[in-house]
């Protein structure tokens, strides 16, 4: 039985672009567990009291003069990561590769372990845009906005 070559469209990307897309891809969930991991480390670097131990002063002290951080981002890192530890859900869905540090660092915003299950739910189906709508919209603790359908099934603003 012979098969029969198809005919590459106009909307068939060439082999090039999905290699480059797989490997983008591969980078982007790297990227999202070194943060993770960093932020954890980060949080438990803190309770170790570890920045005393190289004569800082504070973790973005260290995070700055030991790891080559901005002190913004060093903050930002150890407050995610000390919440992280209280998102067991959210952890496990970085971890499994189904959420990005991005949508992580804006859910942990709003995120509480009461509401976090409501939250994960509506960040995997939302596009980032309208998930960072939500999450601006929101109250730390409160569960997300629910759309209702409409008649023709497209999502109804709330």
């Amino acid at each position: 039985m012979t098969t029969a070559l198809r005919e590459p469209t106009l909307f068939d990307p060439p082999s090039g672009a999905l290699r480059a897309d797989s490997d983008a891809a591969f980078a982007a969930r790297a990227f999202s567990h070194a943060r993770r991991r960093l932020a954890l480390q980060l949080a438990a670097a803190q309770d170790a009291s570890l920045p005393a131990a190289f004569g800082c002063s504070s973790m973005v002290q260290y995070g700055a003069c030991e790891l080559d951080l901005d002190p913004r981002e060093t903050q930002a890192l150890l407050e995610a990561g000390q919440r992280l530890r209280s998102l067991p859900r959210t952890d496990a869905e970085l971890v499994a590769g189904h959420l990005s540090w991005r949508r992580a660092e804006l859910l942990m915003r709003v995120v509480t372990p009461t509401v976090e299950k409501a939250w994960l739910e509506v960040a995997r189906d939302l596009p980032w845009s309208t998930l960072r709508q939500q999450v601006e919209g929101a109250r730390r603790g409160r569960p997300p906005r629910r759309r209702r359908a409409t008649s023709a099934g497209a999502p109804a603003r709330a």
